[in-house]
This record gives structure tokens, sequence and C-alpha cells, in this order.
């Protein structure tokens, strides 16, 4: 029961981390688009002038568009991270105010000379070593049954005058 409960409360925090970093990921999305479309207002008004070609608008216009096409697809991912949130705290939808929050990553993690002896241990390496060895094995039977197995093959070959050359083939 215990593991069931640290199981849900981590899914939490892993789903409230996810609309954090997402609502973060539509604000930087929201202040680029602001950027592009000045810019795209800019290079309008130099080409207006005869300042710019007309290419450069296109460009700029172009790149806004690609801005907002991104602002989009981190809104779409919001909505996902939202709802992953309200599935995981049982509810149907989350209310439309943004989560409030700060993601801090904390200490850094274990150095691998701490996390090597404990690594011995866990059941997914136990059976990756496993399955190296079973594979390691087949492949040295492998090798120790065709170790002695020749074929030898010949047939007649032709130069460029067409005249037969004999050859042996031994693999």
């Amino acid at each position: 029961l215990q593991g069931l409960r640290l199981e849900i409360l981590s899914g939490m925090h892993l789903a409230f981390l996810e609309v954090l970093a997402a609502q973060e990921e539509v604000s930087v999305r929201d202040q680029e688009v602001a950027v592009a479309e000045r810019l795209a207002r800019d290079v309008g008004r130099r080409v207006a002038a005869g300042a710019t070609l007309r290419a450069e608008e296109s460009r700029a216009r172009v790149s806004a568009a690609s801005y907002r096409l991104e602002l989009r697809r981190a809104r779409a991912r919001l909505e996902q991270a939202r709802s992953g949130l309200a599935r995981a705290m049982g509810l149907t939808e989350l209310p439309a105010a943004r989560v409030a929050g700060e993601i801090f990553l904390g200490a850094a993690p274990p150095s691998l000379e701490e996390l090597r002896p404990r690594l011995d241990t866990t059941p997914a390496l136990r059976r990756a070593h496993r399955t190296i060895a079973l594979f390691e094995s087949r492949a040295r039977l492998e090798e120790a049954e065709g170790a002695g197995a020749w074929e030898v093959g010949g047939g007649a070959r032709y130069d460029a005058g067409g005249d037969p050359v004999s050859y042996t083939h031994l693999t």
C-alpha cells in the first residue's frame, strides 16, 4: 500500500513538473513570436522605404510564421501536460488558472563511483548481464559449430578472349 501511495505521489509530482515546464515553454515561445512579428513589421517598413528587398520581408514573415507554429505546438503540449496532471489528481480537467511553482533540480546526482556498487544489485542490470552472457555463448557455439566446415566449389571461368580458365573457390 505504501508503494502504491509513493507511485501515485511520484506520478503527480512528475505531472506537475511537466505542466510547469510546459507553461515556461509557452511563455518563451510567446516572447519569440512577439520579437519575430516586430522584426517582420520593421522589415516591412524598410521594404516600403526602399531600403530592403521584398525577399527579406518574405523571410521575416516565414520566420514569424514558424515561431507561431512552435507556439501552437507548445500550447498543445501544455494542454497535454495539464490533462495528465488532472488525471493524476483524479480530476476530469484542471481549473483554468496557471499552475504555480518552481522547478528545483536539487543537489547534483551521485557520481558514478558512488552508484557503481548499487548498480550490480538492480534486477534490470542483472537481467541485462544474463542476456549478454547468453548471446555471447550462442556466438561462441555458432563459431565452434562452423569451425570445421569448409566448402569447396569449382567451375569454369572465361578470360577476356573467351578461353576457359578453371578456378577453385574455398570458404
